[in-house]
Parts: C-alpha cells; sequence; structure tokens
C-alpha cells in the first residue's frame, strides 16, 4: 500500500500533523498535473464539501492566484453548465453577496475599473423577465432611498450623474436621418450635450434639437386620447419646462416630432438646415421653438 493510501486511514490528530508537514511545500508543474489528473471525474460527499468550504471560509486568494484561475478555465466547462439550480440555492448565492459580504464592499472602483465593467457588460441582451425582476428589487420599500430624505447637495450630485447617462442607449431611426443630414451638408454635431433635458443633437454656439418619439413624448396627432401611464401623459409638462429653462440660459431650441421627421423627410430636413444655417450666421440670442 502507498504512503497516500495509508494516510487515509489515520487519525484526525494525524491528519492535523500531516497538514502541518504538507504547509509551505512547493510541487512542480508536473506534479500538479498529476494530482490534477487524478482528482478529475471525482464526486466529493456532502460532507468532504462541507469540510472543504469549512477550511477555505475567510481565505482571500492573491490577484497572482485569481489570475492562474481564470487562465485555466479559459475555453473550459465549469462542470456546471445547463445544470438546473434550484430558487433556494440562488437565494443562497444572493444573500451571500449582500451588504458586508460583497467583494466590493465599501471599494471605490477607479474610472479604469468601471470603464471595464461597463465595456464587458456591452451587447448583453436582457430578458424581459430579468428586467420585471430588477424594477421589483428597487420599488418601494425595498428601494436603497426608500424613507429617506435626501440633502440638496445629493439631489444635485443624482442630476449630474443623470445628465451624463445617454438614455436611449441607441439612436433612434429619425435621429439617424438628422444626423446624416448634418454630416452631409458639414454640419458639425455633438449628440446628448450634458445639458438639462439632455438635447438629441447640440450645434455650437447654442442651438439645442431635440427630437421627440411621438409615443415617448405623448404627441397628441399619434396618440390621442388613449389610456398611457401617467408619466407618459405628464411628459408634455416637462418638455415645455426643459424649454424654458433652456431658453432663460440663451440657448435656442428646436423639437421635431418623430411623424414629421418620417412623413416629411426631405422638405422637412432641407427647411432645417436653412433653419441652422440662418441662425449661425446671424448668431440669434431669440429662441424660436418649432
Amino acid at each position: 500500500m502507498s504512503l497516500m493510501m495509508k494516510k487515509r486511514y489515520e487519525s484526525l490528530d494525524e491528519r492535523k500533523r500531516t497538514s502541518e508537514s504538507m504547509k509551505g511545500l512547493v510541487f512542480s508543474e508536473k506534479h500538479r498535473k498529476n494530482l490534477s489528473i487524478a482528482m478529475t471525474g471525482r464526486n466529493l460527499s456532502n460532507e468532504t464539501k462541507l469540510k472543504l468550504s469549512f477550511i477555505n471560509k475567510g481565505k482571500r486568494l492573491s490577484d497572482e492566484h485569481k489570475k492562474k484561475i481564470g487562465l485555466s478555465l479559459i475555453g473550459r466547462s465549469t462542470g456546471r453548465k445547463g445544470i438546473p439550480v434550484s430558487l433556494e440555492f440562488k437565494q443562497m448565492m444572493s444573500d451571500r453577496m449582500k451588504g458586508k459580504n460583497h467583494p466590493n464592499f465599501g471599494k471605490h472602483l477607479s474610472v479604469e475599473t468601471r470603464r471595464k465593467i461597463s465595456e464587458g457588460n456591452k451587447g448583453k441582451k436582457v430578458s424581459d423577465e430579468v428586467r420585471a425582476k430588477l424594477r421589483l428589487v428597487c420599488k418601494g420599500e425595498k428601494s436603497y432611498i426608500y424613507g429617506k430624505k435626501l440633502s440638496e447637495k445629493t439631489k444635485n450630485l443624482i442630476r449630474i450623474a443623470r445628465m451624463k447617462q445617454v438614455m436611449p442607449f441607441k439612436d433612434s431611426k429619425p435621429e439617424l436621418l438628422i444626423q446624416s443630414k448634418l454630416i452631409n451638408e458639414g454640419i458639425v454635431f455633438e449628440k446628448h450635450k450634458r445639458l438639462l433635458g439632455q438635447p438629441d443633437i447640440f450645434i455650437e454656439p447654442n442651438i439645442c434639437l431635440f427630437v421627440d418619439g411621438c409615443y415617448w413624448h405623448n404627441c397628441v396627432t399619434c396618440v390621442g386620447n388613449k389610456n398611457y401611464p401617467d408619466f407618459i401623459k405628464f411628459r408634455p409638462f416637462v418638455d415645455n419646462y426643459v424649454n424654458y429653462k433652456l431658453m432663460m440660459d440663451g440657448f435656442i431650441v428646436i423639437r421635431l416630432w418623430e411623424h414629421d421627421i418620417i412623413n416629411n423627410n426631405d422638405e422637412l430636413l432641407n427647411s432645417l438646415i436653412n433653419s441652422i444655417n440662418y441662425i449661425k450666421q446671424r448668431d440669434l440670442s431669440i429662441v424660436p421653438v418649432v
């Protein structure tokens, strides 16, 4: 019987002594590979899994170790792909990552790290079911700001952060038509300028162009008196407020409806280009609202 086979029958104290004596030993790559091959396909008992979990509790892997694990898993299945997970197990995993247990708890991520996370999430499609769950998590008492009174400083920071967000993530068809026309005419513009209302197109020195979707901005011609959510019905008041504030700050506001751009494409776009050129030549400070 080999030495390793004998060790299996040792008492708990002897196992501990053996474990202590093995600490600090550095195995060669060949030896590690042999150990890995020997363990492949073995099904550990629940008791063994529990022991391993208890032993590894509180241990933190070094960045080098994490990198090695990541490289070793490239192109390989983790062994759980396609295996259904129970709701109880999902809830347990969720609870383990909450609050102080989360690896990023209390950390301030650098701009580079946030950019990497953003790039990694680009192109990922979220199902309607997941979207519905995310909405429920932030509703009512579950919201992280439920019952809190925000200071003016915090509110201002939230406003600034919201202005940096581009909503929606993709340009609409009418927006793309206008952008294409401006490019052909050699007019330089900026998309989603960080101003109040976040103009869809901004042209120096002070032209704010909004392309209003008929549904989202409650177009009377297209939507009428249909029973839409309250925030859709309230949208015209918000748009008027944005117009007023931008006008007071010296900006020229132009608003175009989606159906006008789609139905009167060439005529409307030519009229828009003439208006922009006239405004730029005259350097107008009067605010026309179309």
